[in-house]
This record gives C-alpha cells, structure tokens and sequence, in this order.
C-alpha cells in the first residue's frame, strides 16, 4: 500500500515539475488511496453482488476494513506520505451491509483518535436504480449521507 501511494505522490511531483514552466497551476492534483470491496479479495465475483458467502459475517466485513484503514493510517504517517494524500476512496462498494461495515469501522477509528483524509463511499450498480446487491442505490446514499465521520 505505501508503494503505491508513494509512486502516487512522486507522480504528481514529476507533473507539478513538467508543468511549472508551462502555465500557471489553478490547483493542486489532489491524491486519493483507493480501498475496494472485501469481495475484491475472494475471487470469486462478489466485488459485484455482495454476495460473500455464509462464510463472512458483518463483523468479518468491519474487521477487514477496520485493519485495511488502520493500515492505512500506519502509511499515511511515514515521511514521504504525511499530509500528501488528501482522500480515501472506498469504491465500488456493493451491497449496504458492507457500506454500513465500513461506517462502523470509520466510526470505531474516530473514536480512537485515528485521523484519515476525507472519506467517500461510491457503489458499484447494476441497474440505474440498484447497487450491486440489487439493494435501492437511493437506501444506499440516505445509509452513507448519514454517516458523520
């Protein structure tokens, strides 16, 4: 994980240098560490579906991402990384059970003093109207709009 946000932040360095004779820069490039779904981990498909087997409960999710952000937090604290990463992407996520792990875990980190850049959630779909999981993608932004962390 630090490999590839280092190579990030060198990146975006190597383009601030290439363009600073070039033009004026409106903005920064921001940076954002991107974490996938658990089921990204399996192997079997249900990075699409949500659908994990019997064999992964919720706490299973919210231990999973609980350490993936701990980790995460662990990188963004070494030299080359502090304050260069401006947002954490948890993407394509598939189903509301994972979405509220993750909550449960960024609210779990908080309340441990763990602090991590600006965190946003997105949803895999498979219809206009459905996430993955085949759940309301309208259900699934209420769950995350209500999330304070």
């Amino acid at each position: 994980m630090a490999a590839t946000l280092e190579l990030t932040v060198d990146a975006r360095a190597q383009y601030l240098q290439e363009i600073a004779s070039d033009a004026a820069l409106s903005h920064m490039p921001l940076i954002a560490a991107a974490l996938g779904s658990i089921g990204a981990t399996l192997g079997d498909c249900s990075e699409y579906t949500g659908r994990f087997g019997k064999s992964l409960t919720g706490k299973n999710i919210y231990e999973f991402h609980k350490q993936r952000l701990l980790m995460l937090h662990e990188c963004l604290k070494t030299e080359k990384l502090v304050n260069q990463i401006n947002l954490v992407a948890i993407e394509t996520i598939p189903s509301i059970q994972e979405a509220m792990s993750v909550m449960d875990a960024l609210h779990y980190l908080n309340k441990q003093g763990v602090v991590l850049p600006e965190v946003w959630i997105s949803f895999s779909a498979s219809t206009e109207e459905c996430i993955g999981s085949g759940e309301s993608i309208i259900d699934a932004v209420k769950l995350v709009n209500s999330c304070p962390e």
